[in-house]
């Protein structure tokens, strides 16, 4: 199950204020907020006791059942991925099993259907089920039906909850994850007909991201790359920002003006965009990275490519690329022995760094 990380990268504590999650769960989080970020899951399945754990399945299974103006439950769901890692489609299983009545025979009737085409049958004539139920009926499928053998189970389960926020939350987020391991073209048609519900019903969620990955997919997952058509995906991103936040903005930025850089668009059009990007968000690493090679090659301004190399470097010092940067400046002055030195930093912390070695191998 992919975790759903962006979301739990906020601080937990104003994250389950907006899951309104049950007094046991919250306290328990606030705990052991100091003891680890929640965004690191889901590797952290193991550090909670079995008791607590049960203290806060119990809790996701009363937000699964609660009304969605009450409790939007893909927080706690998203949370519970993280502390629960790694049970499998028994434990989606089991929290079916434990739902009130009818909307446990409702689900159950659902995903013991023969096949595929059978479950879609059953979502489009069965009751309607809650906001966190839906929620546990797309994880309960996308289990049974990974990657793209389930986009049809889910384009169903939206057509029939078209304004249920939390299914459209799951499906954004999961889509960040399979336009990298799906077919470029499946990708593309499974978002258009996302798109095309939506427009059906008269509604926009999550939208931006939606184009915001059809862009990314035309500049970067089809051959050949489609710049142009990717940066119109990334404006009509921008004309729908209300359900992005400022790091999805700040990216879309930094791919904009790659996008027009391929495009050989005016350059102060260019650095506009890389200029946004690291307005919204002053930590961003393919910002500084972008801004640094513009100033160093197309703008020649050595000394403000340096700053943002080094604003690189202090960021993640752990990683080459700004270190290489910083060497290739030197080069571009004809100072070979200063470039050499950051080459050779560069290969201390990723001895294999590629470009260090072909720069160094250049320069014999």
């Amino acid at each position: 199950m992919v975790c759903g990380c962006v979301l739990l990268a906020q601080p937990v504590q104003a994250m389950l204020l907006r899951a309104r999650a049950a007094g046991e769960l919250y306290a328990l989080v606030a705990q052991m907020e100091s003891r680890f970020s929640l965004a690191q899951c889901p590797q952290k399945g193991a550090v909670l006791p079995d008791a607590q754990l049960d203290t806060a399945r119990e809790a996701l299974v009363d937000a699964i059942s609660a009304d969605a103006a009450q409790a939007p439950a893909y927080w706690l769901w998203d949370l519970l991925n993280c502390l629960d890692a790694g049970a499998g489609f028994g434990r989606f299983e089991k929290y079916a099993q434990s739902l009130p009545d009818d909307p446990r025979g409702v689900i159950l009737n659902i995903i013991t259907q023969p096949d595929s085409d059978a479950m879609m049958r059953t979502i489009q004539d069965e009751t309607q089920l809650s906001t966190g139920e839906v929620v546990l009926l797309y994880n309960l499928l996308k289990e049974k039906y990974p990657e793209e053998n389930g986009l049809p189970l889910f384009l169903v389960l939206a057509d029939r909850y078209p304004g249920n926020a939390g299914l459209w939350q799951m499906l954004v987020t999961d889509q960040w994850a399979m336009m990298r391991n799906m077919d470029a073209e499946v990708n593309i048609a499974y978002l258009y007909a996302l798109i095309d519900i939506q427009d059906k019903w008269g509604i926009s969620a999550n939208r931006a991201e939606f184009y915001m990955q059809l862009g990314l997919i035309h500049q970067f997952y089809i051959d050949p790359h489609a710049p142009a058509e990717a940066a119109r995906y990334y404006n009509l991103a921008l004309a729908d920002l209300v359900s992005l936040p400022n790091y999805r903005q700040s990216s879309l930025h930094v791919y904009l003006g790659e996008a027009y850089n391929s495009l050989e668009y005016p350059v102060e059009d260019i650095l506009a965009e890389f200029e946004t990007a690291l307005a919204l968000q002053e930590d961003s690493y393919p910002a500084l990275n972008d801004l640094g090679i513009l100033y160093l090659n197309q703008l020649e301004n050595i000394p403000k490519a340096r700053y943002y190399f080094y604003r690189m470097i202090e960021l993640r010092p752990k990683n080459p690329t700004g270190v290489y940067w910083l060497g290739y400046s030197y080069e571009l002055e004809g100072n070979i022995p200063e470039a050499k030195r950051f080459y050779n930093e560069a290969l201390a912390i990723q001895p294999e760094y590629g470009p260090a070695l072909k720069r160094l191998e250049a320069l014999k």
